[in-house]
């Protein structure tokens, strides 16, 4: 009797053990399905924010290839994402600053993160956008190993044109004022011939040192004293002559 009390009581403890281990098991089954709920949520809602975002977002891997390009991407390049996935990432920049670029782009994958660097965006009809970049290293889970680098830009071609066009109207008010400048103050002219004597002791007429010293030209004729006196020479001179 003493044997089969001991072994009832080793079944029974037995069965606590598996009922314990299928609750801990369907627990265990439920955490990962909650978990893997949650990711799907947090993958769903980083795939919209990267696709619908207004900014241009790009994602490369250590051997330079595209393997993210969000729709504002598409539209700042005219071009699809299907055409640009897998390809190398310079196919995105003009030749004359390909190098340049892809400077910029290696760095990325020795973990140098962009705060704030320009370069230009070539689009599929051939024209140039500017755009001012920041980014971001992605690594592996040991937390050493490069995966991939993420770049977002804003497109400045507008505000660049603005400055461009603003420091050549700079220059220009700047050349006007040094013309101005030119004949400022005081200028040494003849009491009796009214010519003007330059820095270099040199006495020009006014015409010659005005026209030399800006952009004035000037046109010629009489004003009604002048013409008056003139005119009534002329006339004493033919009756003289009669």
């Amino acid at each position: 009797m003493k044997n089969e009390d001991k072994t009832k009581e080793k079944l029974i403890d037995e069965l606590k053990v598996i009922r314990r281990r299928i609750t801990e098991s369907k627990e265990s089954e439920t955490r990962c399905i909650q978990a893997e709920k949650e990711l799907r949520e947090t993958r769903d809602y980083l795939e919209n924010l990267l696709n619908y975002a207004n900014a241009p977002i790009i994602v490369w891997n250590p051997e330079l290839r595209i393997t993210r390009f969000n729709r504002a991407f598409e539209r700042l390049t005219g071009k699809s994402a299907d055409e640009v996935l897998g390809s190398q990432i310079d196919i995105l920049f003009p030749e004359d600053r390909l190098k340049e670029a892809m400077a910029h782009i290696r760095l990325t994958m020795t973990g140098e993160r962009w705060e704030t660097v320009e370069i230009p965006i070539l689009r599929k009809d051939r024209t140039v956008r500017t755009v001012l970049w920041n980014s971001a290293t992605i690594y592996a889970a040991d937390g050493a190993a490069v995966v991939a680098a993420i770049a977002q830009g804003q497109d400045i071609t507008e505000r660049k044109h603005v400055e461009e066009e603003r420091s050549k109207l700079i220059l220009k008010l700047q050349d006007a004022l040094a013309e101005v400048h030119k004949l400022s103050g005081l200028l040494p002219i003849c009491a009796n011939c009214k010519k003007i004597r330059d820095d270099k002791g040199y006495w020009h007429q006014v015409e010659e040192y005005i026209r030399s010293h800006s952009e004035v030209e000037f046109s010629h004729s009489l004003c009604p004293d002048c013409a008056e006196e003139l005119y009534k020479e002329l006339s004493e001179n033919d009756s003289n002559d009669k």
